[in-house]
């Protein structure tokens, strides 16, 4: 289903492609303040942590509402254990490419509101600790993909704009097996991406002829 919803945006993309009036090319960078959602009945102590992206954004405008951006950037997630039983403050770090179709809509001349899929594809998975700085781990515990939802809002003047875009995964991104403090094994559990995006970016208008 993830695959079919992400396959049906970038088919929609490609077919407006070839209709619309004016092509348009953007690039954006910014930070990244992210975290998980361990969906378990046990109580998980998880802090955010800062990372950053870079985006580029081919898109098509219809009209002075509606445009169609097919999002593709490099984006550091990952959170920092807060748990008090781990003195080390593990930190776990992962890179992926986004793809990001959404489709926008001007509410007002400077402020547009963006809603769409996110398919992340794992580059990297790192971690450290107070004991020493960023590694590969021995044993990977990510998965090669991700699959969510993301909201924006930008505003712009001219060719700048900035935006602030919320990323909500929907798919458990480990194969762990959770136990409690007893060694005990936790059914249902999944881990779940959850990220904020504050981003500025600049637009090159290409007309057609």
């Amino acid at each position: 289903m993830k695959k079919i919803i992400a396959l049906t945006f970038l088919l929609t993309f490609l077919y407006f492609s070839k209709t619309s009036a004016q092509v348009n090319l953007s690039f954006s960078t910014g930070l990244n303040w992210s975290n998980i959602r361990l969906k378990t009945n046990q109580k998980v102590d998880t802090k955010s942590r800062f990372g950053f992206f870079a985006e580029v954004s081919p898109n098509y405008r219809f009209n002075d509402k509606f445009r169609v951006l097919l999002n593709c950037q490099f984006s550091q997630k990952g959170y920092q254990n807060s748990n008090p039983l781990d003195p080390l403050k593990t930190e776990y770090k992962y890179s992926y490419v986004d793809i990001i179709p959404e489709v926008e809509y001007s509410f007002l001349q400077n402020l547009i509101f963006g809603l769409g899929v996110n398919y992340g594809i794992l580059l990297d998975e790192q971690i450290k600790d107070s004991s020493h700085g960023w590694i590969k781990p021995n044993i990977k515990s990510i998965k090669s993909s991700d699959f969510g939802l993301v909201g924006k809002v930008k505003a712009g003047y001219k060719n700048m704009y900035c935006f602030l875009r919320y990323n909500l995964g929907l798919s458990n991104i480990t194969d762990l097996i959770y136990t409690d403090e007893g060694g005990n094994l936790i059914d249902n559990t999944s881990l779940i991406n959850k990220n904020w995006q504050l981003g500025v970016g600049y637009n090159l208008d290409f007309k057609r002829s």
